[in-house]
Parts: C-alpha cells; sequence; structure tokens
C-alpha cells in the first residue's frame, strides 16, 4: 500500500516504482478539502453577516468533530445553526463523513457509505460542496481502500515539516554538513 495525497503525479510515480500496490487517499487531505469548504463557508457568512455576532470564532470548532466540542464550543455551534442552516448542515456533512471513514470496516462498506453521503450531499445543492463531491467521486476506490489497512502518510508529512522548519532555522549556515549536525542535534 502506498499512502499519498489527492495529487495524480503522486499516484503516477505510485504506479510506476510499486505497480502491485494499492494506492491510499490519506483520509487527512480529502477531510482538508471538506474543511476548506467550510471555512469557505464561513467567510462567506461573515461577509454578509458582519454585524452577527454569533458567527465570530467559528473556524476551528467547525473542524472539529461535534463530539469533540466542549460545551463552551457547542453554544455558539447551536445558536449560529439556528440563523444560518446552510452552514448547519455543512458541518452535520462534514461529521457524518467523519463517521462513515471510522466506522467502515470493508472497501465495499466504505464505497456504499461514501454513495450514500454523496447523496445526502447533493441534496443540499451547494455550488461550493459540488467541487467536493467531484472529488470523491473520481478518488472513490483509492479513499475507500483506506480501510484496507487504516495506512496515512501523517509520519512522513510530520518529518516534511520538521525538516522544512530545520531549513528555515539553519538560514545562514555556510554548508550542508553544519544544517546536517544542526538537524541531527535537534532531532536527538
Amino acid at each position: 500500500m502506498v499512502a499519498c495525497d489527492i495529487w495524480v503525479p503522486y499516484r503516477q510515480v505510485a504506479a510506476h516504482y510499486f505497480p502491485q500496490a494499492q494506492t491510499v487517499i490519506d483520509r487527512f487531505h480529502v477531510v482538508k478539502l471538506l474543511n476548506q469548504l467550510l471555512d469557505m463557508e464561513r467567510k462567506k457568512l461573515r461577509q454578509t453577516e458582519q454585524a452577527e455576532t454569533d458567527f465570530k470564532h467559528l473556524k476551528w470548532v467547525l473542524f472539529k468533530q461535534f463530539s469533540h466540542c466542549s460545551a463552551d464550543e457547542r453554544a455558539p455551534l447551536a445558536q449560529a445553526r439556528c440563523k444560518a442552516p446552510l452552514p448547519a448542515k455543512l458541518y452535520q456533512l462534514h461529521g457524518s463523513f467523519h463517521e462513515l471513514l471510522e466506522e467502515a470496516a470493508t472497501k465495499p462498506a466504505l464505497k456504499t457509505s461514501l454513495v450514500e453521503w454523496l447523496t445526502q450531499a447533493r441534496l443540499l445543492r451547494c455550488d461550493s460542496l459540488s467541487k467536493f463531491t467531484k472529488t470523491l467521486v473520481n478518488w472513490q476506490d483509492s479513499i475507500a481502500a483506506f480501510t484496507d489497512g487504516r495506512v496515512s502518510n501523517v509520519v512522513t508529512k510530520g518529518m516534511n515539516n520538521y525538516l522544512r522548519y530545520m531549513q528555515r532555522i539553519s538560514f545562514g549556515l555556510s554548508n550542508f554538513k553544519n544544517m546536517r549536525m544542526r538537524i541531527l542535534v535537534a532531532s536527538a
């Protein structure tokens, strides 16, 4: 299995160098797209309802699953839900998407759940959601393959972020050997 994000060249490289491996789209990247959609709708709401205080400070709460929200976080969500039905429905879809990724035990079960989720999403007739649903349809097999081994490339992403950080703080070092030593010392 090869875990990657939603970028065709990654999939092409994996298919070329690992022809027998199954490509799995890391769920983090799919959820990230859904979070971007939620944030875009939140921003639209903030622009059209600037005087409405219930829509402030919702960004990070919207990214959380409802079950992980504290009572203090749930109160503004409930107030916003009453005043803005579309973002509330998108937030419910967000939660149900997390649930289907967690609960599906097999690839066919996840594919069935994705089809049901897509049906619910299309009923909203939300233009910004249509791009996400198209992505789900196009990458459905690779997303559903997540259930086969529940693999993720989160460790690789973390290491890459750490190396970028080290490269930033190593600006001005005269050569690669010094940068390498700084990375080794910092990560020990």
